[in-house]
């Protein structure tokens, strides 16, 4: 008998960026100590670079800081394809999350 469900490692990669996804464009769902979590880089800077819809990355000093909420959803939200970073509702989001877990996996972010 087969589940529909995704391996332990892409669940917790979905519940990363699910969490991302709704701060960015849920705000008011959030709590407010996560309202200004991730941000833009072109809200950091005032010149045009390749990565300035990208989220900032923070620097980070160890391990532990890569593993931080704040740096691994920025990292893995900017990995994701330019079609899933955009505004759609949340229900679709997940849906097509899923979806490209599921085909492309651990793969894509590597």
């Amino acid at each position: 008998q087969t589940y529909n469900t995704l391996p332990i490692t892409h669940l917790h990669m979905q519940q990363i960026l699910l969490f991302v996804y709704n701060v960015m464009y849920n705000p008011n769902q959030m709590p407010e100590v996560f309202r200004d979590y991730f941000i833009v880089n072109n809200l950091i800077h005032n010149y045009e670079t390749r990565s300035q819809n990208k989220l900032h990355l923070h620097s980070i000093n160890s391990l532990y800081g890569s593993r931080s909420l704040r740096f691994k959803g920025c990292s893995l939200f900017n990995k994701l394809p330019l079609s899933l970073q955009g505004h759609m509702p949340t229900s679709q989001f997940k849906v097509e999350l899923k979806d490209f877990l599921s085909e492309e996996g651990l793969n894509s972010f590597q």
